[in-house]
């Protein structure tokens, strides 16, 4: 049904705790270790290029075969960030791409910043849908946490995601409004109030944005429950996943359309 894929240091970092714990098997892609070695030159050379060319330089790109494709990259980094361009390019039309991402701090090497705003330019051309998780965001929004552990909300985030289009999204997708860059929130919620709880919680996100409103609910819900709740946001689709796993807890994925 899907594929995911960690590209470079930091998409393989992300993959691998990713499907650590979704019990998925991700397909690296790295320049020294990984399920597929790519050359660093070489991914520099052909990210600018036509799709002809990338899939004449890279025939593994056309082994990769799924409905879905998550690409998992930190862009800025020139590996990771330029194979996320290439991938846009060849599999567009092919897949439904949906890319999920970090950006550098703005306080970083010049170089990683500029480059991941190149990549930014392609991908929104190529993508169906991307998430963009800044740490500037991170930053500003857990200033109160040690940076060491706000660095690990990124990869729950994106496990988050990808949960929610296993369980609910890629089912309706004819039913979604979605495309382009998205925002995202997550929340949790308990208690008598948990429903508005855990929309408050995914609210109050560095990432997520005005616009229409999808929000998904997961957990032991009831779905006129989860639209009384949601009905003062008025969103454009609202689903539920059913599911004991959160025992007494609900979560609340919102996703806006940027």
């Amino acid at each position: 049904m899907f594929t995911i894929l960690g590209c470079g240091g930091a998409g393989v970092r992300f993959a691998e705790y990713v499907t650590s714990q979704l019990s998925v098997r991700p397909i690296l892609i790295n320049e020294h270790d990984g399920d597929i070695k790519v050359d660093k030159k070489k991914v520099m050379a052909y990210a600018t290029v036509d799709k002809k060319l990338i899939n004449m330089a890279f025939p593994w790109i056309s082994r990769i075969s799924s409905p879905y494709i998550f690409v998992l990259a930190g862009l800025g980094g020139v590996l990771g960030t330029n194979i996320a361009r290439i991938l846009g390019k060849s599999k567009r039309s092919q897949s439904k791409l949906i890319g999920l991402f970090t950006l550098p701090f703005s306080s970083e090497n010049r170089g990683r910043i500029e480059l991941a705003r190149e990549a930014l330019k392609d991908i929104r051309k190529s993508y169906d849908m991307y998430f963009i998780l800044d740490n500037d965001g991170l930053l500003k929004h857990y200033s109160h946490i040690q940076i060491r552990v706000a660095m690990n909300i990124p990869p729950e985030v994106m496990k988050h995601i990808i949960l929610d289009f296993r369980n609910i999204l890629i089912k309706n997708m004819l039913s979604v409004p979605l495309r382009g860059e998205l925002g995202i929130g997550i929340g949790f919620g308990s208690g008598k109030n948990k429903l508005e709880v855990a929309i408050n919680d995914a609210l109050d996100s560095p990432w997520i944005s005005d616009g229409d409103m999808v929000m998904l609910f997961t957990g032991d819900v009831d779905i006129e429950d989860a639209r009384i709740a949601a009905k003062p946001y008025d969103p454009v689709f609202l689903d539920v996943y059913r599911t004991p796993y959160y025992g007494e807890d609900v979560k609340v994925t919102i996703i806006t359309q940027k």
